[in-house]
């Protein structure tokens, strides 16, 4: 009688365990599975509005359906192989071509206040929206847009800020933020202001944090985007670093 209980709950243990590992299986697969339609056709209307030509985003679907990323939306500005920068009015805009073809282009928008160095902006992000006021000797900007657009991913964040000629320049708020994965998604967000008011040595900073995580291979790497505020200049800044 006990050998014949003892195979029962053997069965029954058995059966329990093929549930539970056909369970984890079926999770890995939904993981690993591939970018949606819907998914490509979004990414390819991003690389048209970063004029990319459609040989090369031919080859851009390719390389991601393979597995790849977009070297422009893992690589470091840095190691861009051209640089593009157009000035029409006010607006900047610097776009950066990688050796696979893909591309970044970022908005720069020159707000000509303050002796010329409030608005700033360095060729990593942009920074426009919102609205600024000059008094003597100060410029408050309110409801600013900081935003770093990619191939496969966007972010972005409004802040409100204060530079002061020949005092310390500050940062008052800092949120309303966003992160845009198309096939993928983000994880450990964090929108912080790493420091308030600039001191002798370092500027003010906020700066939007987060992981990020492309489906079909689960690659994740992560990426911050910083406002900078000091000297009298405003600037927006892209990190390979958390």
């Amino acid at each position: 009688m006990k050998r014949i209980f003892f195979s029962i709950c053997l069965a029954i243990l058995l059966g329990l365990s093929g549930v539970l590992s056909t369970s984890v299986k079926a999770e890995g697969i939904d993981d690993e599975k591939p970018l949606s339609n819907l998914d490509y056709l979004e990414i390819r209307e991003n690389m048209n509005d970063l004029g990319i030509g459609k040989k090369t985003a031919d080859q851009l679907i390719i390389k991601i359906k393979n597995g790849g990323i977009p070297d422009s939306d893992i690589l470091d500005v840095s190691e861009a192989v051209e640089t593009i920068v157009e000035q029409n009015g006010n607006i900047e805009t610097t776009t950066y071509i990688y050796s696979d073809g893909s591309r970044s282009a970022l908005s720069i928008e020159d707000l000509n206040l303050l002796d010329n160095t409030i608005g700033l902006i360095s060729p990593t992000a942009s920074i426009s929206g919102g609205s600024c006021s000059s008094g003597s000797g100060y410029v408050s900007c309110t409801n600013r847009l900081i935003e770093h657009k990619l191939v496969m991913y966007t972010y972005s964040f409004r802040a409100n800020y204060q530079t002061i000629k020949g005092g310390y320049d500050k940062i008052t708020w800092a949120g309303n933020w966003n992160i845009r994965v198309t096939g993928g998604s983000y994880s450990n967000s964090s929108m912080r202001i790493m420091r308030s008011t600039e001191n002798a040595s370092n500027p003010a900073q906020a700066r939007l944090s987060a992981t990020i995580t492309i489906t079909g291979d689960l690659t994740s790497f992560t990426r911050s985007l910083s406002l900078i505020v000091g000297k009298g200049k405003s600037s927006a800044r892209w990190n390979t670093y958390y």
